[in-house]
């Protein structure tokens, strides 16, 4: 008795050491692991019954299973083998998986979303990368929305050329979606579907938009959107915009902003990761003051430093000197370097516009930007600097030419 005693003290402090490291795991690395979070119900090898009786105790993921021990999951009123199955089926759950090279291979293909912008495109290696988040900002009236429906559009339209599942899934905070818009895009890209009712109704089936009013609501529609994303097969989760409902609920710094942004940003990170999804976010702009240039004032993508760290890939729109077109600017990318497209808001949403001689300065507008700090011009501002970039760019043109002559 004595020794059976002792091996049942020594298995309980074994399993509660086992029980502290997970706890400590889950706590420290919960934005590393997105598939601890992963529902009971898509846990393969739990019976229905057993599942049922765990959500009734509020234990509703793997994370939570896997941060209580064998004593604390008995107790609930599980028996001993079941509670082993439900923990051996929760390890399998999120152990990564071995692939092949030829897997790896067929998934690096399919790691990107065209925005059948040519420019934008290859200068990303074939559009919006998958399983990261990529964020559009730009000061009122840029297109940015022009943009998010876009590529709503194109993304659905791929599904139904390839005959295959997938969907876009379209959170809108600003209520600034159009359904009549999204499909005009439609029609004039790609007009064959003008012909087609049946595959126009298809493409409008494939996008799912969501329209949430406070920070509260986005934070659970996005907590329980493994359901939706896994059910449709997307491959794109659009929010337009990220910024409008914590600038209007918050003014100026506050920590409970600071934490509703942290917690959007692991939890499109987690939604990117486990689906393998494009996540395409808008920001809006804000006015800060350079320290370092005396006080001169400039526009600026908001939300600060800490959620620019949080997206992968930033874009932002800027007006140009022109009436009509604008200017795209590839700032924070890791796999390109910083440039800059010509576009004009059409019928088909954003049309690449082919750059002149005169428009090279683009380029030199950008080419001082950081991934964090990002200087966006307003209307007001937009011509007078880009005259004066253009007569720059004039003016160095001129000199070579008149080297070259003297040299000939």
């Amino acid at each position: 008795n004595n020794k059976q005693e002792g091996a049942l003290n020594v298995t309980r402090t074994s399993v509660g050491l086992a029980s502290f490291a997970l706890k400590t795991w889950c706590f420290l690395l919960p934005f590393h692991q997105p598939m601890a979070l992963r529902p009971l119900r898509r846990v393969k090898g739990l019976e229905p019954n057993v599942i049922e009786f765990l959500l009734g105790k509020k234990i509703t993921t793997v994370q939570d299973v896997l941060q209580r021990n064998v004593f604390e999951l008995t107790e609930l009123g599980l028996s001993y083998p079941v509670v082993l199955k439900v923990q051996i089926a929760c390890q399998k759950a999120v152990l990564p998986k071995p692939a092949t090279v030829s897997e790896l291979l067929e998934i690096e293909s399919a790691r990107f979303l065209s925005t059948s912008l040519g420019a934008l495109d290859q200068k990303l290696g074939g559009g919006l990368p998958t399983r990261t988040v990529t964020e559009l900002a730009g000061p009122a009236g840029c297109g940015k929305t022009q943009f998010c429906m876009m590529m709503a559009v194109v993304t659905a339209h791929r599904f139904i050329e390839a005959k295959c599942p997938g969907s876009v899934l379209y959170i809108d905070t600003e209520g600034a979606l159009s359904s009549s818009r999204i499909m005009q895009i439609a029609l004039h890209k790609f007009p064959e579907l003008g012909s087609n009712a049946e595959s126009q109704h298809a493409l409008a089936k494939r996008i799912h938009v969501i329209r949430v009013e406070t920070s509260r609501q986005l934070i659970t529609r996005l907590e329980s959107l493994d359901e939706l994303a896994f059910g449709t097969k997307a491959t794109l989760l659009i929010i337009d915009s990220i910024a409008n409902l914590p600038r209007t609920e918050f003014h100026g710094w506050h920590k409970g902003k600071a934490d509703i942004l942290n917690k959007e940003a692991a939890l499109l990170k987690r939604i990117a990761e486990s689906f393998n999804i494009a996540v395409l976010v808008t920001n809006q702009v804000t006015t800060r003051f350079d320290d370092n240039a005396g006080g001169d004032a400039y526009v600026t993508a908001a939300l600060g430093n800490t959620w620019a760290h949080s997206v992968n890939t930033r874009l932002t729109l800027n007006y140009s000197h022109h009436e009509s077109s604008r200017y795209m600017s590839l700032i924070k990318s890791p796999l390109a370097s910083h440039s800059s497209f010509l576009y004009e808001v059409g019928l088909s949403g954003i049309e690449q516009v082919h750059e002149t001689d005169g428009d090279r300065s683009l380029a030199l507008i950008s080419s001082d930007q950081s991934a964090t700090t990002v200087s966006i011009q307003p209307r007001s501002s937009a011509r007078q600097s880009f005259a004066s970039a253009r007569a720059q760019h004039a003016s160095v043109f001129a000199a070579q030419s008149h080297r070259q002559q003297e040299e000939l």
